[in-house]
């Protein structure tokens, strides 16, 4: 194993710790909009664990799937500003 593969075993495990503390925060949110940027932070995070993990079991139809998740992440996000900027104008 080298230090590269290791680096990104710690990488992994970092993001995961980051993933389950943007899920709490997520859940305690007080506010819809705290909410709505842990989400695209979640949605990050998961790039962020797919593409890794793709690199390590050298899984090349992974890095679609996040490249998907990434699309989804991005117009959810849109949708999102979208319907706050409709309900702050009533």
């Amino acid at each position: 194993m080298s230090y590269f593969e290791i680096s990104l075993w710690g990488a992994l495990l970092a993001l995961i710790v980051a993933l389950f503390i943007t899920l709490i925060r997520f859940i305690m949110g007080p506010t819809f909009m705290d909410r709505v940027v842990t989400f695209d932070l979640m949605t990050a995070n998961l790039i962020g664990i797919i593409t890794i993990y793709a690199m390590v079991s050298d899984d090349e139809l992974l890095l679609d799937i996040a490249l998907v998740l990434a699309m989804i992440g991005f117009f959810s996000i849109t949708a999102f500003a979208y319907y706050i900027k409709k309900r702050t104008e009533k």
